[in-house]
């Protein structure tokens, strides 16, 4: 994400930024709230992880690891591992061994019989 400043026209250009996680980050800034940080939390990680708002990051950890599926699990891995967030990191391997013995459980459960 680059920005400019443009000193004849008085405006600060950003570049390669979403315009609603801009103006999320600038709710951020002046209110201490993210009222949309559900919705993107994923972009509003990498901008906060740009922009040094550790606690926006550290908000949007949380949000993340909070909704985990088997879905998602390995983008939110890669994702933790891009912005070195080592909790999103631990959360997404835990999330995805736990998915993976629930998977061998359920196909070698004695009711059930082997599955192969």
């Amino acid at each position: 994400m680059a920005s400019s400043y443009n000193y004849t026209q008085n405006h600060v250009e950003i570049q390669e930024m979403d315009p609603n996680v801009l103006k999320e980050i600038l709710i951020y800034i002046y209110w201490g709230k993210a009222p949309n940080i559900r919705q993107m939390a994923i972009k509003l990680l990498a901008a906060a992880d740009m922009y040094l708002l550790d606690r926006l990051k550290s908000m949007c950890e949380d949000i993340l690891c909070s909704c985990l599926t088997v879905d998602n699990a390995a983008e939110t891995l890669i994702l933790g591992d891009l912005h070195q967030v080592q909790h999103i990191k631990n959360d997404a391997v835990t999330f995805i061994n736990v998915a993976i013995l629930k998977e061998k459980k359920v196909r070698l459960s004695p009711e059930r019989g082997v599955v192969v």
